[in-house]
């Protein structure tokens, strides 16, 4: 089968997030399970190949329109973003159409976001699954309008358009389906959860790497209020004082935080003392090649988001490390953590609940050993690429099918 994957983050050159990583080792198991894959992706800068073949993968990099500056302009501002979209897509489903004169694709998996498939050939609708990891229209609830200051109105009707125009459609989560089912009008069984794939050999406990001396607790991501960073920052001072043998890792990429200055200028503030007493590490960006070792040396995994996840990346690769998590209980979080089997869950943006999650796991060693073995081996059988692949693909035969 040739797979055709549309979706402008792919790593390297764009992407290392959840939804990119997702795209990579998919496209790896395709090429592994025997097929060929097109990847469609966004090219960051012209010095970037246009072109490159990986076995089986072709990676095509198409150029996106830059309308950056145009934020600070009255209207065209507010709409920035989806007349970006809309030119990008022109330009991707051109790629498209031009790469299945070359090889003939038998399915078109396009991202719903920006809705890149807006422009996709009508006439092959029976080709074209969208993927969706999580609209622009979801996201922009639980942004401020100084966080997210363009109108997703009209991007929101280009996605909905999108989605509904697909043959096929398939979610990380059932809590996602059921969210499109409601906003889109359609049959929530017309949209077919899927996990995100994940390389559990890539992400996995190593024996010879010791943990830490000191109970760990690790937070991966940026540092902003979607990903909690407000309510942890409460939370630990909470913990500590309770249980003081503990250390939190923060580990992330700063962000401007509402009101001036830098988060985490704002964390070395407020969590001043437990820094000074050694409670508190802040590590900034760590390389993926780095980022493995924190994990290893970790007891607990801190996902504290008050932004709407599909699925949840980092906690599933916590999971795959084989430590337990504490997580919000928000969007299809729940569900990645086999509601509650492989964690403990909080709900958002609540420091207490937050404190009290992180002190329940660190007071039981022998819960957070049980957790972490669940989430390890749900991982695996739920979460490996191959298992993805293989779903995904029996998905796509059934559109091939009928």
């Amino acid at each position: 089968m040739h797979i055709a994957l549309v979706n402008q983050w792919y790593p390297p050159e764009t992407g290392g997030g959840g939804v990119a990583m997702h795209n990579y080792y998919f496209a790896q198991a395709c090429a592994r399970l025997g097929h060929h894959v097109t990847i469609i992706a966004q090219r960051p800068k012209p010095a970037t190949p246009a072109l490159r073949v990986e076995g089986n993968i072709t990676i095509l990099r198409v150029t996106s329109p830059d309308f950056y500056r145009a934020r600070r302009l009255p209207l065209l501002g507010r709409q920035y973003r989806v007349v970006q979209g809309l030119l990008y897509s022109w330009q991707v489903c051109r790629a498209l159409k031009m790469r299945h004169r070359e090889l003939p694709v038998d399915v078109a998996e396009f991202a719903e976001v920006n809705a890149e498939g807006f422009f996709w050939n009508g006439s092959m609708s029976k080709r074209l699954v969208v993927r969706c990891h999580t609209p622009a229209w979801v996201l922009d609830r639980y942004y401020t309008r100084v966080e997210s200051p363009y109108d997703a109105n009209l991007l929101g009707w280009a996605e909905k358009r999108v989605i509904r125009r697909a043959h096929l459609i398939t979610a990380p989560s059932q809590d996602l389906a059921n969210v499109i089912s409601a906003d889109c009008g359609l049959p929530v069984a017309r949209i077919h959860p899927i996990a995100n794939a994940l390389d559990v050999d890539q992400f996995k406990p190593d024996p010879s790497v010791p943990k830490a001396d000191t109970l760990t607790a690790l937070f991966v991501g940026r540092l902003e209020r979607q990903k909690g960073i407000d309510a942890l920052v409460k939370a630990i001072p909470i913990v500590c004082a309770q249980f003081p043998n503990i250390r939190f890792t923060i580990v992330g990429g700063s962000r401007p935080r509402p009101g001036g200055g830098l988060y985490s200028d704002y964390i070395k503030t407020e969590l001043a003392a437990q820094i000074a007493a050694g409670q508190v590490a802040l590590c900034g960006f760590v390389p993926d090649e780095q980022l493995a070792g924190l994990y290893q040396r970790s007891h607990i995994n801190l996902v504290p988001s008050v932004l709407y996840e599909s699925f949840s990346f980092t906690a599933a690769q916590g999971m795959a490390f084989g430590l337990p998590v504490v997580a919000s209980r928000i969007g299809g979080v729940p569900e990645t953590l086999g509601f509650g089997e492989c964690g403990v869950l909080v709900e958002p943006d609540n420091p207490d609940e937050l404190a009290a999650g992180i002190l329940t796991l660190a007071r039981d060693p022998a819960l957070r050993e049980r957790m972490g073995a669940a989430g390890r081996a749900r991982a695996v059988s739920t979460f490996t690429a191959d298992v993805v692949a293989r779903a995904t693909i029996a998905y796509y035969e059934s559109a091939l099918a009928s």
